[in-house]
């Protein structure tokens, strides 16, 4: 059985316009600077590191006001010394360095694989995860601590994964009443994440409704300062720069709306469609979803076909 599901034109639109923004994409303006500065300082205060970095970058950066810019650079190297560093030592059972693990950090990924290198990493209680091939994972807690410098941790993995027989067996040996109790679980967390999926999926609505608006925004204060700059009334050139800023800084906000509202949508489609299936306590079939770029006479879109 397919199902099809067609993303109307105007966020085909959308999406066509959010690209044509970041290869326009310029320098941070001044007011980009300041709110980067800003940001820098709230998220020091809240240890949290990296993302106080990353603002402080953006504030460094050559076409930022001169102070501004000699202090964020000053910041940076204070952030660097104040962040803690870790090395992982992933190893089998053997005692065999092992490279190939991935790292998962509060729910979130760290590193695809280890290197052997030294990672950056907030301080305060953190919950890792290290996966690799055939093998269970294995989690750890730490504890973090501010300017400390290449922390060594070694990390044990080789226990193997539960053997396909034992699962089954596992399964037969359920009562009805748990098997009841599964079900009905499993009921309440599809509806949940169906309700989850339209909220992100508006919230992206939402947010490339609000890029479109900048991006036209930007073309039309473009449009503007151009005129203005082939004008030879006096004060032209002054409005020309005006603008010419309004029109970047139009840009950047629909570069980070359209982002942000691209994988919501995504994100809430995805969930969705995940969420539809049978109700039958056998189990469900396999669920993919396929994008298939449509193009008709009068519209175009994105196919999202869901085989069952």
């Amino acid at each position: 059985m397919m199902q099809t599901f067609k993303v109307p034109r105007s966020l085909v639109l959308a999406v066509l316009l959010m690209e044509r923004s970041v290869a326009l994409a310029a320098d941070p303006t001044t007011a980009d600077c300041l709110n980067a500065n800003e940001r820098s300082i709230a998220l020091r205060n809240e240890h949290q590191l990296r993302a106080a970095r990353a603002e402080l970058l953006v504030c460094a950066s050559s076409s930022c006001p001169e102070d501004v810019r000699n202090e964020c650079a000053r910041r940076v190297a204070e952030v660097n010394a104040a962040m803690p560093t870790i090395v992982f030592e992933a190893r089998d059972l053997q005692n065999n360095d092992l490279s190939a693990v991935a790292v998962i950090m509060d729910g979130q990924p760290l590193v695809p694989r280890l290197e052997g290198t030294a990672l950056s990493i907030d301080p305060g209680e953190h919950q890792f995860v290290f996966s690799a091939h055939n093998v269970a994972p294995v989690q750890k807690n730490l504890i973090i601590r501010e300017g400390e410098k290449g922390r060594r941790e070694k990390v044990i993995l080789g226990a193997e994964l539960t053997a396909p027989n034992q699962v089954a067996s596992a399964q037969t040996l359920q009562t009805p009443a748990r098997v009841e109790q599964a079900d009905t679980s499993e009921d309440s967390s599809q509806k949940t994440q169906r309700i989850v999926g339209i909220a992100v999926g508006g919230a992206g609505v939402v947010s490339l409704g609000i890029a479109l608006f900048e991006q036209i925004t930007a073309l039309d204060r473009d449009s503007q300062s151009q005129d203005a700059a082939a004008s030879d009334e006096p004060g032209a050139q002054e409005d020309a720069e005006i603008l010419h800023d309004q029109d970047k800084q139009a840009q950047t906000y629909a570069i980070i709306f359209g982002s942000v509202g691209a994988v919501a949508l995504g994100t809430g489609l995805y969930l969705l469609l995940s969420s539809l299936g049978d109700d039958e306590p056998s189990n469900p079939p396999a669920v993919r979803l396929h994008v298939v770029p449509s193009i008709e006479r009068a519209a175009a879109g994105v196919t999202y076909v869901r085989t069952f």
